[in-house]
């Protein structure tokens, strides 16, 4: 049975009531096995979304460097006599490239580390 992440927005007195009332609602017609409030910040600070921004890119940089280990494996994995055709040399490039990628994402990450907000009254 699959299982899916639901997310919505709904507003309460406090984070118990909502969850109680989402508990209370959902439980009745779905198969839960429970039920997660978060607050939301709604004027996180630069510097929080920056650190957000940050994550993503770090997130991003895993994933390019994964698929770019994928990319190479398939080219490494290749018969001989297959391994200098057209499909080779893409599959190549595309490794490459995904590297490539991945250390532009990194170095943009790096730079991040230059940034810095002025107070609001300095």
């Amino acid at each position: 049975m699959a299982i899916y992440n639901i997310k919505f927005k709904a507003s309460g007195r406090d984070i118990r009531q909502v969850t109680k009332t989402l508990t209370k609602t959902l439980c009745s017609h779905f198969s839960t096995s429970g039920i997660t409030v978060e607050k939301e910040d709604r004027n996180p600070s630069r510097a929080a979304r920056l650190d957000a921004i940050r994550s993503t890119l770090e997130d991003a940089k895993s994933e390019l460097e994964e698929l770019a280990e994928e990319m190479q494996s398939w080219f490494d994995g290749l018969p001989e006599g297959l391994d200098a055709t057209e499909k080779a040399e893409a599959i190549e490039l595309a490794a490459e490239s995904l590297t490539e990628v991945a250390g532009q994402v990194e170095e943009a990450v790096g730079e991040m580390d230059n940034v810095e907000f002025p107070g609001m009254f300095s």
